[in-house]
């Protein structure tokens, strides 16, 4: 029930605001006790079980001024690990597109010098641990195993050929058989690799490596690697370095899928 304190009736809660002496509560501030958060949780769980109300709700937004007054509500709060695990538990199997809505409203935005700054500020100091990271390299791997997601991915970089592919693909046009398209734009992709050029009838394609972002001591990863894994999707790869297109040498490359 509502505390007595200094002449009026406060919040049960705690935080000291007056409310009417038939109320308990000030707006909000129910859900701010650990039995509150309790029923508000077992209640949410509940109607997110019920097909109808899901489809009510999904897509619906809130007014600004409700936002920030669940924001208020919400100040200061902390979920303890339990209770994360359990609202992520009850949204299993619930399709949503939350985050394909979060990058199209963030597209074409351009973010001021105070937000970049209280962005940076709030990254600082933060440390993932190996699981988060591994968790987070294998969620990558799969996308890039999508082709749509590749697709997506490069078609959102407006990736296009540079100086170099462009010098390579004029000596495979001159030099080995039709057949072969440009791929930089990741418009194929073999099992999250997207290679530069493919010959998809002869299950072929050439990797054109860079002196500098293909160092495998800075990758960690060698041409070898990158021929290793077309192979196992059953694609045989010539790996071309940039030196030898500047040279001439790249011929002698390309010989083999002649």
């Amino acid at each position: 029930m509502a505390l007595w304190e200094n002449g009026k009736f406060t919040c049960e809660c705690g935080c000291g605001e007056e409310v009417q002496p038939f109320g308990n509560y000030a707006i909000g501030h129910k859900s701010k006790t650990i039995k509150g958060k309790q029923r508000l949780s077992e209640v949410m769980q509940k109607r997110w079980q019920d097909s109808e109300y899901r489809r009510r709700h999904v897509g619906w937004h809130h007014t600004d001024e409700t936002c920030k007054l669940i924001s208020q509500s919400h100040a200061g709060i902390s979920l303890s690990a339990e209770h994360c695990k359990k609202m992520s538990e009850s949204r299993i199997g619930i399709p949503h597109n939350h985050g394909r809505k979060i990058s199209e409203s963030l597209t074409g935005r351009i973010f001021t010098d105070e937000h970049r700054q209280h962005l940076s500020e709030a990254s600082m100091g933060k440390t993932l641990t190996d699981k988060h990271r591994k968790a987070l390299s294998e969620a990558k791997r799969k996308n890039w195993r999508d082709p749509e997601y590749v697709r997506m991915m490069m078609g959102s970089r407006g990736t296009k050929p540079n100086q170099m592919e462009l010098l390579l693909w004029r000596d495979i046009q001159e030099y080995l058989s039709s057949g072969w398209e440009v791929n930089v734009g990741g418009e194929k992709s073999i099992m999250g690799l997207v290679p530069d050029f493919i010959h998809e009838d002869r299950k072929q394609v050439i990797e054109l490596f860079g002196n500098y972002y293909h160092d495998e001591f800075l990758t960690g990863r060698t041409a070898a690697d990158k021929i290793e894994r077309y192979g196992d999707a059953g694609y045989d790869c010539i790996v071309v370095w940039e030196e030898d297109v500047r040279d001439g040498t790249a011929l002698v490359e390309l010989e083999r899928f002649k």
